[in-house]
């Protein structure tokens, strides 16, 4: 897919990996970039992308929570992660919705939140976006691209990530393999690819409340030659899109290795 003058959306957008990825997907010339992130301060991330984008025209779509202001596009309210209405509301702007990337995250002692937002989010964004980018025929296939981790291939010592991460990161790694060839009935005029990147250094860590902050502060610096440079995510996540080979696939974005599909 050529991602010149298509709409995307992306949930966790605001920050982190979510953020490169709009900046990259705007530079590239989408026609909009809804972001849905319950995290995000609006002003600061409108003006954010504004500084540091080589584009100056742009339209950007900023879902954030409880709030409803106007800037560059439109601003809305959005309460629940993955609510149908705010996927809707961002189908609505231009009657079309070509790239949905459920990239939301979080790392959490709550195994419940963790479940629900790492999981049962990208399950429904990928079915709430089925609903929208297929209501009309297609000129050529949609892509949905769900953010998983290197945690969703294999289980490693550690003492910053727990059990419900591992096994949410795990989950969407085989509900994205699996879509395609279950009952489910996925649309054939879509198709869905999984990301799972290394360590990559966001604000995600320092949100945290799973261990005390020195003890994160400490095991990220043991295992900082394993970092993984966002732009090398970000340039899986385009792969993803653009390469309409790829469906019910893995790419992993993993330090030195870089990116490698895995089917």
């Amino acid at each position: 897919m050529k991602i010149l003058n298509k709409v995307a959306l992306v949930t966790g957008g605001a920050e982190g990996i979510g953020k490169a990825l709009c900046q990259r997907l705007l530079e590239h010339g989408t026609k909009l970039v809804a972001i849905l992130d319950i995290n995000a301060d609006w002003e600061t991330t409108a003006t954010d992308f504004l500084k540091s984008l080589a584009v100056t025209k742009f339209d950007l779509f900023i879902v954030t929570c409880q709030t409803k202001l106007n800037y560059a596009s439109v601003v809305f309210n959005l309460k629940i992660l993955g609510t149908c209405e705010s996927f809707q509301e961002a189908f609505d702007v231009h009657g079309q919705l070509d790239i949905v990337v459920n990239n939301a995250g979080l790392i959490a002692k709550d195994n419940r939140k963790t479940i629900e937002i790492l999981l049962l989010a990208v399950i429904n964004g990928c079915l709430i976006a089925e609903e929208l980018m297929t209501k009309e025929p297609r000129p050529e296939k949609g892509i949905i691209v769900n953010t998983s981790s290197i945690a969703g291939m294999v289980v490693q010592d550690t003492n910053i990530l727990n059990s419900s991460y591992f096994a949410a990161k795990h989950g969407v790694v085989a509900f994205t393999k699996s879509l395609p060839a279950s009952a489910d009935n996925f649309s054939k005029d879509l198709r869905v690819v999984a990301i799972c990147p290394g360590l990559v250094l966001t604000n995600i860590f320092k949100k945290q409340d799973v261990v005390d902050d020195n003890v994160m502060t400490k095991e990220l610096d043991d295992i900082k030659e394993h970092v993984t440079n966002v732009s090398v995510v970000v340039d899986a996540f385009i792969l993803a899109i653009e390469d309409e080979s790829l469906h019910g696939d893995i790419i992993t974005a993993f330090g030195s290795e870089g990116i490698k599909v895995v089917t």
